[in-house]
């Protein structure tokens, strides 16, 4: 499987393929080819301050995290799409 990503304004393409493990690493493709990827993590703590003031260790705190979406943004054109409804 691979992903392209395609500027329709300036025709860029950059194409992500995966290794023999299927992981694709992304930074030094996107950053070459001008490409600016922007996460949107949304971040919620469960505890409450108090029990969090009385915590011993950190990694007690519950925290849950997703990904709402992922913009992509072309650096010369300004041209972007964002990704959404990731679940």
């Amino acid at each position: 499987m691979k992903i392209q990503i395609i500027c329709e304004h300036c025709g860029k393409i950059v194409e992500l393929l995966p290794n023999e493990e299927n992981y694709s690493y992304v930074s030094e493709k996107l950053e070459k080819a001008k490409i600016h990827c922007e996460p949107d993590v949304q971040i919620e703590i469960e505890n409450e301050m108090e029990e969090i003031k009385n915590m011993r260790d950190v990694s007690d705190i519950d925290v849950y995290h997703t990904i709402e979406g992922i913009e992509f943004t072309c650096e010369e054109c300004g041209n972007s799409i964002i990704l959404t409804e990731l679940n």
